[in-house]
């Protein structure tokens, strides 16, 4: 991760998001180890019986 974000700086950067499952803790603490932090949470709604199970929430 340190190489994509040093790369993605020398070609010109300024951020990096990533959008990870709430549920996904090996994930999230990867990410955290890298320096990212939690910026904001995605609420995903839909009516009632209209496709596949609720994705849960996004941080």
């Amino acid at each position: 991760m340190a190489a994509l974000a040093s790369r993605a700086l020398d070609e010109g950067a300024s951020a990096a998001w990533l959008q990870v499952e709430r549920e996904n803790t090996a994930a999230r603490a990867l990410y955290e180890r890298a320096g990212f932090g939690v910026h904001h949470h995605y609420h995903h709604h839909r009516a009632p019986g209209t496709g596949a199970a609720d994705p849960g929430d996004r941080c």
